[in-house]
């Protein structure tokens, strides 16, 4: 073989490298996509006071809700992970249609999570205490749905979205809706919610203070949590 040919040869190995190189950079740039994820509602996680002020503006307390399944050891695991189930399809294209309409947005590679329960929510209350587990108000009728908004997450895409219990998908839940005014609608209790309470400051949630949630579900289950600070 010429010196020639092998140099052709080499050129042409590199040539197709860097192509593929830079495909790959392109690819692995190309947007966000939609992932769904279905899981039991079987616990609640709360945290209170839970945005700082450049995200949130309001001075109300705030009250960060997550329901989502139990912690169970999967296979292949030494510590316990959240779990999904099957996906419901009928949910999840209307997701899609309303969060997506012309399919254009959301064809990307990176995963925006989406996440929804398929239990119907009978009753929500919250309830404040004091450092020593002293009841001090039911603040449920204070409580006002609200959006975050966050530049660095995309994780509100598929938030406070209201499906009834016929599955049917209504749209956004809207900013200042009641508890009262959320039930009406027999919905599917959320996957997370964010809250603010009308005449109620952040500092009611200081010094130990601390809000008690608690979900009854249709199929009888009642989910309770404490709010704590996240990360303490």
């Amino acid at each position: 073989m010429t010196s020639g040919r092998i140099f052709i040869y080499l050129f042409t190995a590199i040539l197709v490298m860097s192509c593929s190189g830079e495909n790959d950079t392109i690819v692995g740039n190309h947007g966000w996509h939609l992932n769904y994820i279905h899981r039991p509602a079987e616990s609640l996680i709360a945290y209170h006071n839970d945005y700082l002020p450049n995200i949130i503006d309001t001075t109300c307390a705030d009250l960060h809700i997550f329901v989502t399944s139990a912690l169970k050891v999967q296979p292949g695991y030494s510590t316990p992970h959240h779990y999904s189930i099957d996906g419901d399809k009928a949910i999840e294209l209307q997701l899609a249609n309303f969060l997506d309409p012309d399919n254009d947005k959301y064809t990307g590679d990176v995963p925006i999570p989406v996440e929804y329960r398929t239990e119907a929510c009978k009753s929500i209350r919250i309830t404040m205490y004091d450092k020593n587990g002293s009841f001090i108000s039911d603040i449920t009728d204070q409580a006002r749905f609200f959006y975050v908004s966050n530049p660095n997450s995309h994780s509100e895409v598929g938030e406070n979205i209201i499906i009834n219990s016929e599955k049917k998908l209504l749209g956004k839940i809207k900013i200042g809706t009641t508890i009262k005014e959320y039930l009406s609608d027999n919905p599917l209790v959320f996957a997370e919610a964010h809250f603010i309470f009308d005449g109620i400051d952040k500092e009611s949630f200081s010094n130990g203070n601390y809000a008690k949630v608690e979900i009854e579900l249709s199929n009888g289950i009642i989910l309770t949590s404490s709010s704590s600070i996240r990360g303490k």
